[in-house]
């Protein structure tokens, strides 16, 4: 059973995944374009992930267990197959 993740945990977890983002240098990230981090997170980090050019949530969330909860409520269809926690 997953609990619901604290805004310090989301900002930690989108942190961490934008970075994985960046590193990939697939990724183009729009300069202002009103779009928050946890947006473009949520858009593309499956994308990168399907492609295998970012770790898996459910990777990320073996390494960093302490986000667990937080990887889940970015990518709940995830939670319930990779991420359970």
């Amino acid at each position: 059973m997953s609990h619901t993740p604290t805004p310090d945990q989301r900002e930690a977890v989108a942190e961490l995944l934008a970075r994985h983002l960046l590193a990939c240098r697939r990724f183009d990230c729009p300069g202002a374009d009103g779009m928050t981090v946890e947006m473009v997170v949520a858009a593309e980090y499956p994308v990168a992930a399907a492609a295998g050019w970012v770790p898996p949530p459910a990777d990320l969330a073996a390494v960093h267990p302490e986000l667990a909860a937080g990887l889940a409520a970015f990518f709940p269809a995830a939670a319930h197959t990779e991420l359970a926690c």
